[in-house]
């Protein structure tokens, strides 16, 4: 019977169900015929289990429920379907995720405003850790998705349980455009998390170079520490020049004086090297490391002539001059 839903053969279906087939009976994972038939959508299929008594909930202990499986695979008519029907668009969920969440992780805008229309919460806290549809969008960087829930009122300022709002996912995951519109929707661009990261401070740890730039501009205060780290030091920590040198010229302080700052480490010529880069395997080149000290030699933060105490003296390897 799975496999006939799944395939959508009508044929099969109505022979397994006349020779008594249960319409209901789960296979090992707790998912019935009618979520295969919603997860492939195929309508007819669907219709017909539905007719033939198929709890529209399904029978999971996952919660993988049919109308999650529609919704988070963009199958429309499906999701009307099994809404026409009577299943909750409400609690239909798979791993504490909403059929709402399913649609705007994936992207599927008329699924999404087809679920706002019948009446599910913007701002519903479905997920297993408290998140909205807009921060699902935005980590995802579906515009058109995030669009239409602040359309609909979706809160953009709003955190999950972690206390992380959309604008910090979508500067994680390096989603410019998706930074961009949350911004111009009022985003709050130093919103500190519930560890006080910021949206800047995790694009300079993933090395996003457009993204920082774009809250940069947006009034990102480049000084704000995370634990005791500014965001100058953990992207010249993690190697990135390129956002070190948007930082420098936004006016982060170097010699910001905290227990871990650049400045203080930097500060002693010989442990310039130990500075740059922990987090990098041992034999990994230091490409990156050369040039923010580079970076650093320009505003006198290092002296010329030091090289990194572990990097052999090779062509690739200058020494630094």
């Amino acid at each position: 019977l799975y496999f006939a839903a799944k395939e959508g053969c009508l044929a099969a279906l109505e022979l397994l169900l006349a020779a008594g087939a249960d319409v209901n009976r789960p296979n090992s994972d707790g998912r019935t015929a009618l979520y295969f038939a919603a997860k492939e959508g195929c309508l007819a299929a669907l219709e017909l289990l539905l007719a033939s008594g198929a709890n529209r909930q399904g029978w999971s202990s996952y919660r993988s429920e049919p109308l999650f499986a529609a919704a988070f695979n963009g199958h429309l008519a499906c999701v009307q379907a099994l809404v026409g029907a009577g299943a909750p668009v409400v609690t239909g969920r798979q791993h504490g995720f909403s059929a709402l969440n399913g649609a705007a992780q994936n992207g599927h805008v008329e699924v999404l405003q087809y679920l706002l229309r019948q009446g599910v919460s913007v701002n519903a806290e479905s997920s297993v850790v408290g998140g909205t549809p807009l921060l699902v969008a935005a980590m995802e960087g579906h515009l058109a998705c995030i669009q239409a829930l602040l359309a609909a009122g979706a809160d953009v300022n709003r955190p999950n349980r972690n206390g992380r709002a959309a604008l910090c996912y979508a500067a994680t995951e390096g989603r410019l455009e998706a930074v961009s519109l949350l911004l111009c929707s009022g985003a709050d661009v130093n919103h500190r998390d519930g560890t006080g990261e910021t949206a800047l401070w995790l694009a300079c740890e993933q090395g996003h170079q457009r993204v920082v730039a774009r809250l940069l501009a947006a009034g990102a205060n480049p000084c704000m520490e995370v634990r005791a780290v500014t965001p100058l030091y953990r992207a010249a920590q993690c190697g990135h020049p390129k956002v070190v040198e948007h930082l420098l010229a936004a006016g982060a302080n170097p010699l910001k004086s905290d227990a871990l700052s650049l400045g203080l480490v930097l500060s002693n010529p010989t442990a310039a090297a130990q500075a740059l880069g922990p987090d990098k395997d041992e034999d990994e080149e230091h490409y990156a490391d050369i040039e923010i000290v580079r970076l650093l030699q320009q505003i006198n933060m290092v002296p010329h002539g030091r090289r990194r105490a572990d990097t052999p003296t090779t062509e690739k390897t200058p020494l630094l001059d």
